[in-house]
């Protein structure tokens, strides 16, 4: 946090200063939510700001009065910032190069239109790599990756902090740079950090726009073996599409809140394919059994190309920890891939010739990805349906 030198003549940290004398339940993470929600939106009424960040109107009432001693609100019964204001706040979270128009445009404006305005993105998603089943790939569709940063936009004010992709087949990473890079002037800070154990994916990113990857560091790293300390408490907001097991989601749980600052109010966003109540109701256990809160959940929120098999679509949950959140126990020998722990033989049809081709692990194609690239030996076509599903003995 940025120290600044106040007319007092007095150093302060903004936060630290405010929450030390209004001593929030919530934490300090509430306190930064109230300044940048006064920096970013007009507010008329204690009522209104207290209903947004879901704080009693007395603490509100507090933080205010705190805010007009330090000459940072003006006085009266609004929430207008002084010009002092406006400059303490933008130091202290590094936002001197804030766009309000484009921030706000970017928030309140559907994603096919932002589709249209950023076009290079439509080219740079239908290429990326093909998705691997056998890890449990599936590729969101853009409008779907636009609608997760828009959600993740509203609810963290800013996506300047640290961010962590668990995983980035989505190419989450390119959306948050795109949006950050349009937000900020000259925005080239390295606050998005992807990890993945499949290298094709952190060379696409690397292939992305100079002003994109200079916003994003990449690293190999398989989620089983032993977290690198470097990674470890340093981030403030992670995103995965994890899975789809109780083991996986279970790794890559655990995984996230180790790299998670140890503090609250800090979100996990995941998104996860519509299982069993059975399945659900075990993985709802496990966060609660770590102190893990779910905020919301949106339901068939994600879209994906291809991944019939699930329907093309997942929920999308906003967890955030407390300050009794613990790290998820987990088995690194444990199976967290669908296709090993229930291996199956598909086999698909070309719609042009008929041939049939099995698809499993052992065979030439691995995934039905493969075989639409190479397209059918007998007469070239690269359309197939599925013929028959059948469970390895």
């Amino acid at each position: 946090m940025f120290y600044l030198k106040t007319r007092r003549f007095k150093f302060m940290n903004l936060v630290d200063t405010i929450y030390n004398k209004v001593l929030l339940r919530e934490g300090k993470r509430k306190i930064e939510d109230y300044l940048l929600e006064i920096r970013l939106f007009s507010y008329n009424s204690s009522k209104q700001l207290a209903q947004t960040l879901s704080i009693p109107i007395p603490i509100i009432v507090a933080i205010k009065k705190e805010l007009q001693s330090l000459n940072i609100l003006e006085k009266g019964s609004g929430f207008s910032l002084t010009k002092f204001g406006i400059e303490i706040i933008d130091l202290s979270f590094h936002i001197k190069a804030l766009n309000l128009k484009h921030y706000h445009y970017l928030s309140n404006t559907a994603a096919l239109e932002i589709m249209t305005k950023f076009s290079w993105l439509l080219d740079y998603f239908n290429n990326r790599p093909s998705a691997d089943v056998t890890i449990d790939q599936a590729k969101c569709t853009l409008e779907s990756a636009i609608k997760r940063v828009q959600y993740m936009l509203k609810k963290e004010k800013l996506l300047h902090r640290n961010i962590l992709c668990l995983g980035d087949d989505d190419c989450m990473s390119i959306i948050i740079a795109t949006f950050n890079a349009y937000i900020f002037t000259n925005h080239s800070e390295k606050n998005i950090h992807v990890l993945d154990k499949d290298i094709r994916i952190l060379n696409y990113i690397k292939q992305s726009p100079p002003y994109i990857q200079k916003q994003i560091h990449v690293d190999v790293c398989d989620f089983r073996d032993t977290l690198e300390n470097r990674f470890q408490r340093t981030m403030d907001i992670v995103i995965m599409d994890p899975p789809y097991t109780i083991n996986g989601i279970t790794l890559f749980l655990s995984r996230a809140i180790l790299c998670l600052k140890h503090e609250e109010n800090l979100s996990c966003y995941i998104s996860f394919f519509k299982m069993d109540y059975q399945f659900l109701y075990t993985i709802q256990k496990l966060w609660v059994e770590n102190h893990i809160l779910l905020l919301d959940m949106i339901i068939g929120f994600n879209q994906y190309e291809g991944g019939s098999i699930l329907g093309s679509q997942s929920d999308f949950y906003h967890l955030i920890t407390t300050d009794k959140t613990t790290v998820p126990l987990i088995d690194n020998k444990a199976m967290i891939y669908t296709g090993k722990r229930n291996p199956t033989t598909r086999s698909y049809q070309c719609k042009k010739c008929k041939k049939i081709y099995k698809i499993n692990e052992k065979s030439k194609f691995n995934t039905i990805e493969e075989l639409k690239k190479e397209g059918c030996e007998k007469c070239g076509g690269d359309r197939f349906c599925l013929y028959k599903r059948v469970r390895n003995l």
